[in-house]
């Protein structure tokens, strides 16, 4: 161990051999490397020597004449500075730091500064600093450092003052302290490539100025106030997989002009990237997601095969249509991407796809787009975004996502369309304009829509929606629309038009509407049709039918009150040539009703059936006529005078089609009318035939009973047009709460209450009509009776009977392939009937004439349907009246028991109003005439003491067309 106090010392050593261990603590010592053997320039330092200065001077210094190797396995530290080398050549010396060398508390101490350039190797472990300097100086000449270790300073860790280079390991620390950078490039040529730190407590990371120009490389991490400021007016590189902070907002800054940045996969970045210099560009490769602001960049390209996310708001200023430029991958834009050059717009090429948005709702791109080679322009949005520039180029473009995408400009783009989810409009209403020129196919997947108010030069083939101005969601409160395909329209999935208001089109031209299924929607006004038709309407040049068969037409009714089409009815779609208008290229989805009538599909006119045209008219289809078998052709004879022409015999104009509810409607009216409507003898039978019950000898006077009925009827409504049946069930029940006898001993009252609950139902049809229609009827009624009888024990002479009851109906209207109506109702009945029993020959059979008047007040107020057909009762209710006589007898039987057999005929007559309006058309269930016969034949049993049971059987006729059966059994218990 060698130690030196002396102020001025040299150490010399012979060529080859290793400086021993020294020890020096002076405030004005310096080691001069000095060496006697020319042909030797290197020096170690051990481990355990310790270089102290504590005053200004250097602690270790070489001069320029030799290329010195130091290396450094110890400590030294000095005011003046730690190592200052000069060198023989430029670059020549070589610096080995295993130890610490620090520059201490002078403002001009730096760690190591070569004079003449050089290497520095900084290894594991060791560490260069500078306390208020640099930790590393180089001047005119350019230097190569290596680190592996520690290197901080005060001003910069590093200061390369004619470039140089700089690589760093991931075990590598370059620190800026206080407020100093961690790595400065002044000028000249320079390369930084970093795997581990470049830090700067209060400062930038990294300052790149003056004319330097070079490259850095990043895959480890930079932080400052700002991560790297390119502030060189001669250019630089920058390339990041690593991670850039700046924590005062900028991670990195480019003042200077002709800088690149480059993200690779891994890059993260922590503030923005500003450029306020010209030609500072930004490329993206591999794949990464930056949410950053990007702001006065020149142009951004996306070249490699990866996929890139930019999520914040980024801008261009070149005047190019690449100012953004997407070859090879994918770039998607989730922020704001604008740019800002005159001009300016975006390029994608070679398979390429600039993606706007991700699902959500934000991305968006300012200017035009060029698509080509390959290239994709694809919006994924999940909400409304209006693009008005233009995209051109033989690429294509697809929407995705679930929002909706508006453009409003003429683009010429000749690759393919794509919707494959979301929505795709050509032209708003305020651009009707709006155009797709390029001819490429349109593609609308089965998540996708696609339509709006323009046009489309091109073929579509359509497997999801097709929708015509504001029958697209997006334009729900639009105006109609008139949409056209210059191509074929390949439909095999939905088309519509729906939108509550008749009157828009879809034109196909210069190509064919191939139906291959799918489906049509329209709306129109159901009227007499002609003149007066309101209707949309698809239009074609011609129709032809593919595999997957005819379309189903769906219309939907949007006013109207039905009427009968005298004419070619509504025309729903328009084939400009009837030569190749397909038969069965169209088919009605579900039924078209308007008030009382039926809709059905035709194709031609009723002038000309050949025409081609479809229409919606409401006749019966008619019956072909069979073709005749030929007959030989006579043998020629002379030809006649001939005779004048006569004149042509009218076409005649086929039936209407009324709709089958219309009958059920009527047979639930005739059903609550009708169904609690009951005689003396349907209610009580006839007297108990027993005599002396008690002990004084009377008979039974009061009664309680039950009885279920069951009735069919066959009718006709709308002057034989519609087909009513009507069968169902009646349960009612009741008693004598009061009875007492009158003037007379022998004549008794009967005061009761009863209640009912009645079950109907009505199957209905229509002439011509293929459906058919279900009305159901339940309901109850309360009420009560007074009955009077003359002769209360033997029931001969005369009887008055009446009843006045009240009954609440809920009612159902089933009809075939459309939606179930619901009602209510209500009546009020009375009855008033007398009779007088008698027997006039003196034999066992007693005659009873019989007269019933009835009144019913029935009312079911106005319903609306679900396709807003208005059906309303028309006053219904009125009188009933009854004529006829009763003839019974009884019989006794080997038991004691007594059987009465008992024969009816009756003559009813009505005046009832049994009709309803529907949308102010009214129909009568005229197939019930006002007057009718009857027949009945009924049996009453005394089947034990008190009990009775009773029924009866009737045949209600008027003709052919009426038919009603009835049947009723009851028992009664009598005290």
């Amino acid at each position: 161990m060698l130690t030196f106090s002396s102020p001025w010392l040299a150490v010399w050593l012979p060529a080859g051999k290793i400086c021993a261990a020294t020890t020096i603590n002076s405030s004005t010592a310096t080691v001069f490397l000095q060496i006697l053997d020319p042909s030797s320039s290197v020096f170690v330092a051990p481990v355990t020597t310790v270089i102290n200065n504590t005053g200004t001077n250097v602690g270790i210094s070489g001069d320029a004449s030799k290329n010195w190797q130091l290396t450094n396995y110890g400590s030294v530290s000095a005011i003046g500075g730690g190592v200052q080398l000069g060198a023989a050549t430029a670059n020549g010396v070589q610096l080995d730091n295993y130890g610490r060398i620090s520059g201490e508390n002078f403002v001009l101490a730096y760690g190591v500064q070569l004079i003449n350039g050089g290497t520095i190797r900084n290894h594991g472990g060791a560490s260069i600093n500078s306390e208020l300097f640099y930790g590393i100086l180089s001047g005119r000449v350019t230097t190569t450092i290596v680190n592996d270790g520690d290197i901080s300073g005060v001003s910069s860790a590093i200061r390369l003052g004619s470039g140089g280079s700089v690589t760093q390991s991931s075990t590598g620390r370059i620190i800026g302290n206080d407020g100093g950078a961690g790595l400065v490039i002044d000028n000249g040529t320079y390369t930084v490539n970093s795997a581990g730190l470049i830090t700067a407590i209060s400062g930038p990371a990294m300052i790149v100025r003056g004319t330097s120009n070079g490259t850095i490389t990043n895959s480890g991490s930079i932080s400052g106030t700002t991560g790297v400021q390119m502030n060189s007016s001669s250019g630089g590189l920058l390339t990041n997989s690593g991670t850039i902070t700046g924590s005062g907002g900028t991670a990195v800054s480019m003042s200077g002009s002709n800088n690149q940045l480059v993200l690779q996969t891994g890059s993260v970045l922590n503030g923005s990237i500003t450029s306020s210099g010209k030609n500072n560009t930004l490329a993206l490769q591999g794949n990464g997601t930056a949410n950053n602001s990007f702001s006065g960049l020149s142009t951004i390209s996306a070249l490699d095969t990866g996929t890139w996310t930019l999520g914040g708001t980024v801008g261009t200023t070149a005047a190019s249509t690449s100012a953004l430029n997407v070859q090879n991958g994918t770039l998607i834009v989730t922020g704001q991407l604008t740019n800002g050059g005159t001009g300016a717009g975006s390029s994608v090429s070679n398979g390429g796809t600039l993606q706007i948005g991700n699902g959500g709702a934000s991305g968006s791109v300012s200017g035009d787009v060029s698509v080509s080679n390959g290239g994709q322009l694809r919006f994924s949005r999940s909400d409304t975004v209006v693009y008005g520039n233009i995209v051109s180029g033989n690429g294509g473009l697809t929407q995705a996502g679930s929002g909706t995408l508006i453009l409003n400009n003429s683009n010429t783009y000749t690759g393919g369309t794509t919707i494959s989810s979301g929505t795709l409009a050509i032209g708003d209403a305020s651009h009707p304009g709006a155009e797709l020129t390029g001819g490429g196919e349109v593609t609308v997947d089965a998540a996708g829509s696609f339509g709006g108010y323009g046009k489309v030069s091109t073929s579509v083939l359509n497997m999801g929606l097709i929708g015509v101005g504001n029958a697209l969601p997006a334009f729900a409160n639009g105006p109609d629309a008139v949409f056209t395909i210059a191509g074929n329209l390949d439909n095999h999935g939905t088309i519509t038009m729906a939108n509550g208001v008749a009157g828009d089109r879809l034109i196909v031209t210069g190509g064919t509407y191939i139906s291959n299924g799918g489906r049509l929607l329209i709306d129109s006004v159901l009227n007499e049709g002609g003149a007066s038709s309101q209707s949309d309407m698809l239009v074609a040049d011609a129709t032809s039918i593919g595999a997957g068969g005819a379309t189903h037409l769906s219309v939907q009714r949007v006013g109207g009150v039905g009427a009968f089409t005298p004419t070619d009815g509504i025309q729903v779609v328009q084939v400009a040539d009837a030569s190749r208008s397909a038969g069965g290229a169209f088919t009605l989805d579900g039924r078209v009703v308007g008030g009382p009538y039926e809709y059905r599909l035709f194709q031609g006119g009723v002038g000309d059936p050949n025409s081609g045209q479809w229409y919606l008219r409401s006749e019966q289809t008619p019956t072909p006529t069979p073709t005749p078998t030929p007959t030989p052709t006579p043998t020629p004879t002379p030809t006649p005078t001939p005779t004048p022409t006569p004149t042509p015999t009218p076409t005649p104009v086929p039936p209407k089609l009324l709709r089958p509810e219309v009958g059920a409607y009527l047979g639930n009216q005739y059903a609550a009318q009708t169904m609690f409507i009951q005689t003396l003898h349907d209610r009580l039978g006839d007297p108990p035939h027993q005599t002396g019950d008690d002990a004084a000898g009377r008979a039974p006077t009061g009664a309680g009973w039950v009885r279920v009925a069951g009735s069919g009827l066959r009718g006709h409504g709308a002057d034989g047009q519609l087909g009513v049946n009507t069968q169902g069930e009646v349960l009612q029940a009741g008693g004598d709460i009061a009875q007492w006898s009158g003037m007379q001993s022998i004549d008794r009252v009967h005061v009761g209450l009863m209640a009912a609950y009645g079950n109907m139902r009505t199957d209905a049809s229509a002439d011509g009509n293929p459906f058919s229609a279900h009305g159901t009827v339940s309901g109850y009624a309360v009420g009560g009776y007074a009955s009077w009888f003359a002769d209360e024990k033997t029931r001969l002479g005369a009887y008055v009977d009446s009843w006045l009851q009240y009954g609440n109906f809920d009612n159902q209207v089933e009809g075939d392939l459309l939606p179930g109506e619901r009602y209510s109702s209500h009546s009020w009945t009375g009855s008033l009937e007398v009779g007088y029993a008698m027997n006039p020959f003196n034999s066992d059979w007693v005659i009873e004439p019989q007269g019933q008047i009835l009144y019913a007040d029935y009312s079911a107020g106005t319903h609306t349907e679900v396709n807003g057909t208005q059906v309303g009762d028309n006053g219904s209710g009125g009188l009933t009246s009854r004529l006829g006589a009763r003839l019974y007898r009884d019989f006794g039987t080997s038991a004691g028991n007594m059987i009465r057999a008992s024969f009816e005929a009756n003559w009813w007559y009505n005046n009832r109003r049994n009709s309803i309006v529907v949308d102010d058309i009214s129909i009568a269930l005229n197939g019930v005439p006002n007057s009718t016969g009857e027949l009945k034949a009924g049996v009453q049993y005394r089947f034990a003491h008190r009990w009775q049971t009773w029924g009866n059987v009737a045949w209600g006729f008027a003709g052919s067309s009426y038919q009603r059966l009835t049947g009723m059994a009851g028992v009664k218990y009598s005290w």
